[in-house]
């Protein structure tokens, strides 16, 4: 093998060696950019379904029953002559007032809760200046 052919060897392999460096750097970034978008959009599913999991034990809450009554029949003397005396109490739940409307992915919101856009031409308006001078 002559000295110019071995320089030839030596320089594809320096060559070859820095475009392998240079893929794994680019595959490298790729893999982050798309674990970071998989990561926002599972991000915001888990929020949605927070949301929607509290919306539901709200109603959930809300339609529990807990109406309630007693009667005590007390007779002072016995099996005698004067007749028992009867103690009673009642309380009734008011009517649920919440309803789930759906569930999350049919563009409702969970169930007493509302969710606010603000538009986006609102949040880019100049603050006015304040009136007066500056000493």
């Amino acid at each position: 093998m002559s000295i110019p052919q071995f320089n030839k060897q030596r320089n594809r392999r320096r060559v070859v060696t820095r475009r392998k460096g240079t893929a794994m750097a680019i595959a490298i970034i790729l893999l982050i950019v798309i674990l970071g978008l998989g990561v926002i959009v599972g991000a915001t599913a888990v929020r949605d379904s927070i949301v929607q999991e509290y919306g539901d034990i709200g109603v959930a809450l809300d339609n529990l029953d807990q109406s309630w009554s007693y009667q005590l029949s007390i007779d002072p003397d016995g099996q005698g002559g004067n007749p028992p005396h009867v103690c009673s109490a009642m309380y009734m739940d008011p009517a649920p007032t919440l309803t789930d409307p759906g569930t999350p992915g049919n563009g409702q919101a969970p169930a007493g809760l509302t969710f606010v856009q603000i538009p986006a031409n609102n949040l880019e308006n100049p603050v006015p200046n304040p009136p007066g001078t500056l000493p």
